[in-house]
């Protein structure tokens, strides 16, 4: 070969390699390697060229893209059969390839083919697929380094692309994930945030049912689900990689971070963290069985996911206590004031519109200041609180008892009439008289009084109260530890410190 064509080979050989670099620079996917094969015949002069993909579940190759797109159909039935390129890959990730195959022509002739083939690798030494070309001479040395090159440009763009998707799958699922934050941000409770999030995942990754595990005394507790099927466990046991327990029990169900199985399903689990980096609760989705695995890369993004729902579980679990302490006393466990209020008025409203009647009780302790003056205030709370208890216990779950202040607590009655509601009220006023209550090796006990009103015509809230504590009044002036009702009240002056819808009285 002389000098000059040799020379030429060179340089024809550099501009295609340059051009298909071009080529594939231009491209972003792998959908765009269907121009490789004709380009490696422009390469060598070949006969025919072929680009597989390596496919390493079945351990196999696929077809690709061949420089004959009319005959791809007759190319994948030979691969399939096994007469064409016989490939193994070794541990070590050598390519062992036959070269020499005896192939029937286009003109069914028999006649002796060469064929050299080079490997794609990923940049992790992983087998991405194939390049071969068939040549109807003898393959030189100069060949096999050209394909090579080609082989590698190949890689390159693999490279590229499989970054270009994972930079697009990324985009989308942040987006996806924005908009399931949105969802659980607008629910107020656990139940509804995990519903919001397990409709969002199951658009993301086909999730079957999410469950939300609170820690209870280092146990991962259920504590939300939902999903169109209940199979995960009510508590699980979290373990590390080597198997050793790091949350639950030892007889529970177990999990670990990551992507796994479950009860013959694929899941995913992550952690709950707080601020501080402490374990607040797991976060498990669970595919249908015989789903294919949940795809690692969405890992980082469930760990995004969990740590919003964290603070978003935080915040309803603070504005849960807020709405406690707004509505009810600490000491006693009962309504506050501004919610009793709120209450009385929607029954009364409700009264009205259904024509039923509505009592109300006003129930006051007896000698309560000289009771904390004798033994301190600690002992009046116990008293206080051994009274709200006997009021819940005798009375109705629709009635409603709330703490004016002090010692002061009111009954609203629904549907009970003035002579049923004095009943109730000598009912509980004397079993509060039969109160023994404990302290300090002691036994203190109460009495009250109280009144009771029902509401009649045009009544509002407030004459509806002031009516109540005239009867109570009444009953503190006849002696106290007695009832007395609104129809028994007797003329009097008005109380100096007469009460109002907003301040307690007594």
């Amino acid at each position: 070969m002389s000098a000059t064509h040799s020379g030429d080979r060179q340089r024809h050989a550099l501009a295609t390699l340059t051009q298909l670099a071009r080529q594939l620079r231009r491209c972003c996917n792998e959908a765009d390697l269907s121009l490789a094969p004709q380009v490696v015949v422009d390469l060598l002069d070949c006969y025919k060229a072929l680009l597989y993909r390596f496919d390493p579940s079945t351990a196999s190759l696929q077809l690709t893209a061949s420089s004959r797109p009319q005959r791809f159909e007759e190319e994948q039935s030979r691969l399939e059969q096994g007469q064409v390129l016989a490939v193994e890959v070794l541990e070590e990730q050598k390519l062992v390839v036959s070269e020499l195959r005896t192939l029937v022509s286009e003109s069914q002739e028999k006649k002796l083919a060469q064929w050299v083939a080079a490997p794609i690798f990923g940049t992790d030494g992983v087998l991405l697929g194939v390049l071969e070309a068939e040549l109807a001479r003898a393959v030189e040395a100069t060949e096999r380094h050209l394909i090579q090159i080609a082989a590698d440009l190949i890689a390159e763009h693999l490279a590229h692309a499989d970054l270009h998707d994972r930079v697009f799958r990324s985009n989308v699922y942040l987006a996806q994930l924005n908009d399931i934050t949105q969802q659980v941000s607008a629910e107020r409770e656990v139940q509804g945030m995990v519903e919001a999030a397990a409709r969002g995942l199951d658009e993301m990754m086909e999730v079957e049912e999410l469950c939300l595990y609170l820690i209870e005394e280092a146990v991962p507790v259920l504590a939300a689900r939902a999903g169109c099927d209940e199979q995960l466990p009510t508590q699980i046991r979290v373990v590390s990689d080597e198997g050793s327990t790091i949350l639950g029990n030892d007889d529970d169900p177990q999990v670990s971070i990551g992507t796994g199985e479950l009860a013959g399903s694929p899941v995913m689990t992550e952690l709950l963290r707080t601020g501080t980096g402490g374990a607040r609760g797991i976060l498990l989705l669970r595919k249908a069985a015989g789903a294919g695995p949940f795809d690692p890369e969405q890992l980082p993004l469930l760990s995004a996911l969990s740590t919003h729902l964290c603070t978003a579980v935080d915040n309803a679990a603070l504005m849960q206590e807020i709405q406690r302490q707004a509505t009810y006393d600490d000491l006693t466990g009962l309504v506050g004031r501004r919610h009793f209020l709120s209450e009385m008025k929607r029954e009364r409203e409700r009264a009205r519109r259904e024509e039923r009647p509505l009592s109300l009780l006003m129930i006051d302790a007896d000698n309560f200041k000289a009771l904390n003056d004798n033994y301190g205030h600690p002992a009046g709370d116990a008293v206080l609180m051994a009274l709200a208890r006997e009021l819940i216990k005798g009375t109705r779950a629709v009635d409603l008892v709330g703490r004016l202040g002090g010692e002061e607590v009111a009954v609203l009655l629904p549907g009970a009439t003035n002579e049923v509601a004095v009943c109730i009220a000598e009912r509980l006023r004397e079993s509060i008289q039969q109160l023994e209550i404990p302290w300090n090796n002691q036994t203190l006990g109460v009495t009250v009084s109280i009144g009771v009103t029902t509401l009649s015509g045009d009544m509002s809230p407030l004459e509806l109260l002031e009516q109540a504590d005239q009867a109570l009044y009444q009953a503190k002036d006849q002696g106290r530890d007695r009832v007395v009702s609104q129809y028994d009240l007797q003329p009097v002056t008005a109380h100096p410190e007469a009460p109002t819808a907003e301040s307690p009285s007594h």
